[in-house]
């Protein structure tokens, strides 16, 4: 069975096993803040999280055990740019993500649209939101690096 806890609700131990995940190496070079991040500096952002209504963060958890994060940002009501990250030891869960977050956005969220914007050089996820559907539209530039723009309407 698969869960989103909202990261407004994890417990302390589960908020260290997410910053423990955004600060490896493997999900930081994908981000567009490759920063190691400081407890205090995440509990804050959790923390804001609460009164927040322009994003959602998730931890998916599968059976039980966590696996990974979703998110969304810039949500309005057509639209939501997504998020995603695996746990950096388990493979394997990008399908069990991907279907928890589309599924999050469209029936939750009720948006028309979902957004990734995914480095160019990160062909494992360029390929995933293919799969989905998700379609380049644009390109930027994110510290020095190319950014696809992807989109998949409902």
């Amino acid at each position: 069975m698969t869960e989103l806890i909202n990261f407004t609700e994890l417990t302390y131990a589960d908020k260290m096993t997410v910053l423990s995940w955004r600060n490896d190496e493997r999900i930081r070079f994908n981000m567009y803040s490759s920063d190691t991040i400081e407890e205090s500096v995440h509990l804050a952002f959790i923390e804001s999280l609460r009164d927040a209504t322009d994003r959602e963060y998730f931890l998916v958890r599968q059976d039980g055990e966590p696996v990974g994060c979703i998110y969304f940002t810039d949500i309005t009501d057509k639209n939501a740019v997504m998020g995603i990250y695996a746990s950096p030891d388990t493979k394997g869960v990008g399908r069990l993500l991907m279907d928890a977050l589309l599924s999050y956005a469209f029936d939750c969220l009720h948006v028309d649209m979902v957004t990734s914007e995914v480095f160019a050089d990160n062909e494992r996820a360029h390929s995933l939101y293919e799969k989905y559907g998700f379609t380049d539209v644009s390109e930027k530039t994110v510290n020095g690096r190319r950014v696809k723009i992807m989109e998949l309407n409902k």
